[in-house]
């Protein structure tokens, strides 16, 4: 593998999240060392509908009502609702090592990444997506990188 980037990108549809679609964006590998995972939500009705709502518990919230009563965002939820894993031809363990979701223009945004140890070797990754905690349907896809 070479020292730049390289991309997967595809609008495939990997999971429903409580009727909300849930598409893969990209799967990055970066020297080996990580991969990134990104994947976003449908912008339907049932989001437009909780993201109003959020934005309004969030306006209600205040500092001193303490992170236990912070109101949970979609995408938050949806990041919570899905786990990720990641498999090669090698056997590789990818250990989760961070992820992020939503923000300002991000709403429905959600990424996780992974360390590979050893350093990831191929040019293709098994991901699975599976839903838990929420009503959904997950699924499996391979992905292959081109130099």
């Amino acid at each position: 593998m070479g020292s730049h980037p390289r991309v997967f990108a595809s609008a495939t549809r990997v999971a429903t999240v409580d009727g909300t679609g849930i598409h893969l964006l990209t799967v990055e590998l970066w020297n080996a060392e990580q991969v990134s995972v990104r994947l976003v939500g449908d912008l339907d009705d049932r989001m437009r509908s909780a993201l109003a709502s959020y934005h309004e518990a969030m306006e209600s919230w205040a500092p001193e009502l303490g992170r236990d009563l912070l109101p949970v965002s979609p995408a938050d939820a949806l990041h919570r609702a899905l786990e990720v894993r990641l498999a090669d031809e090698y056997g590789t363990e990818f250990r989760y090592d961070s992820g992020s979701s939503g923000g300002t223009g991000r709403e429905l945004l959600c990424e996780w990444h992974f360390r590979p140890s050893p350093p990831l070797r191929g040019d293709r990754l098994t991901l699975t997506f599976i839903v838990s905690g929420a009503e959904g349907v997950g699924s499996s896809m391979q992905v292959v990188f081109s130099e």
